[in-house]
């Protein structure tokens, strides 16, 4: 609390004297309190439907709807959660044109989540969480429509409930049992023998994923038909979501010589090992292609099914132009900000730089880069470093990330202390 607290106040008055970007203020401590407070009946709402359930059923639901409203009360504590009332009322304002569906749509609880995954969710008490960094990527409100829809229809068709049914029923489920008691008595090929019945059963959850996707699609095709804006937008949104993982911008070695103010950078500090053959973990985990395990189908795939349906003939549309395009331009800064006060320092610290590629008299941007080398250093200071400065691994890291990870790894403490000076001197007023 404290932490946020300096850190808004060093900013706050940082903008009023300077053209500096102002961050969103989410130190709303009532608006976190009443969220929590909604949370705990909302759990102990479902927490008591469980005893209707038959007796080998009532423990695993009651364990799940524990779990499920824990972590997301845990989200809101640590201020994964926040409060973004401009966000907000601007998705509200969206959601109040899909009229086909008006009362899902007015019981929807926007949330709004620091998470830097593009991607949306409904919870099963009928909350829409909504990462901010996924406006990133939109092009425009008709787009960010599509979306919201898109998550409607999750709702309305109740697929967070039904996930928690059919988990129960898996659990619950007397061959299933069985089977894993066999496998548990067999001398040879028992680890062999459950890989392959855990295998069958994540096939079998993930096409059901897929189909709830799909019918998701549809559903939203279904809702924005009946409004201003154009389906056309729902495929324009699938073909971007196609590409969504892939790193649009990199930073290069000349581009941490200018950023970093760097005069001479040993060649060596920006080089490790050879990770292409890295495969350890892949080698540690399942035994099969987890890339074919995906929680979505493919977008290809949803783009064919979705262009088949009838749309409407409506032009892209936009009720507030300018309102998206201020939140689209402001959330690449809300990320780094996000990143820093949930403590990803490194996160933090390479969104800046990229950032600062693009905008290099950024003054919010510069000022960022120049705490998290402070919150680096410390971290140094008190062997932490390797919490934000993780391992890079070519499985989940970009080239660009790869780099950033391995520069910061190389460096040695006097190195990173006038890395530290130099931000800092840059950065005086």
């Amino acid at each position: 609390m404290k932490q946020f607290f300096c850190f808004f106040i060093f900013f706050y008055s940082l903008s009023r004297s300077q053209d500096i970007y102002r961050p969103t203020d989410t130190a709303n401590y009532i608006y976190k309190k009443d969220l929590i407070s909604k949370l705990q009946e909302d759990k102990k709402a479902f927490v008591q439907s469980a005893r209707l359930q038959p007796s080998d059923k009532r423990k695993i639901y009651n364990n799940l709807y524990n779990s499920i409203f824990d972590s997301l009360i845990r989200d809101v504590n640590n201020n994964e959660i926040y409060i973004y009332p401009k966000l907000e009322d601007y998705i509200r304002s969206i959601v109040s044109e899909f009229s086909s569906y008006g009362d899902n749509a007015k019981r929807l609880k926007i949330l709004i989540s620091r998470d830097e995954t593009k991607n949306a969710y409904m919870t099963m008490n009928g909350m829409l969480i909504f990462n901010q960094n996924f406006l990133t990527i939109l092009e425009n409100e008709n787009q960010l429509a599509a979306v919201l829809a898109h998550e409607l229809g999750h709702n309305v068709l109740a697929h967070s409930k039904n996930k928690v049914d059919k988990y129960v029923q898996i659990s619950t489920d007397d061959e299933l049992i069985s089977e894993a008691k066999q496998i548990k008595k067999h001398k040879f090929n028992k680890n062999k023998e459950a890989e392959s019945l855990l295998k069958s059963l994540v096939y079998d959850n993930q096409k059901k994923n897929r189909e709830d996707e799909i019918e998701a699609d549809k559903k939203s095709l279904e809702i924005i038909k009946q409004t201003k804006y154009s389906t056309s937008e729902i495929l324009r949104l699938l073909k971007i979501l196609e590409t969504s993982d892939i790193e649009k911008d990199s930073l290069t070695t000349e581009d941490f010589h200018k950023i970093l103010s760097l005069e001479s950078a040993d060649a060596r500090l920006f080089s490790g090992d050879n990770l292409s053959e890295y495969t350890s973990i892949d080698e540690n985990f399942f035994k099969w292609n987890i890339d074919s395990l995906k929680t979505h189908p493919s977008c290809e795939e949803r783009i064919n099914i979705v262009k088949n349906l009838e749309g409407n003939q409506n032009q892209v549309f936009e009720k507030n132009n300018l309102i998206f395009q201020e939140l689209k331009q402001a959330a690449e800064l809300e990320n780094i900000q996000n990143a820093y006060l949930l403590k990803n320092y490194g996160r933090s610290l390479y969104f800046s730089m990229l950032y600062l590629k693009k905008h290099p008299n950024d003054r919010f941007a510069a000022n960022m880069l120049s705490e998290n080398l402070k919150q680096l250093k410390t971290a140094r200071e008190s062997k932490n470093y390797g919490k934000y400065i993780i391992f890079p691994n070519p499985k989940e890291h970009s080239k660009s990330e790869q780099l950033f990870y391995t520069f910061f790894d190389n460096i040695s403490n006097a190195y990173l202390d006038k890395l530290v000076i130099q931000a800092k001197q840059k950065n005086k007023p």
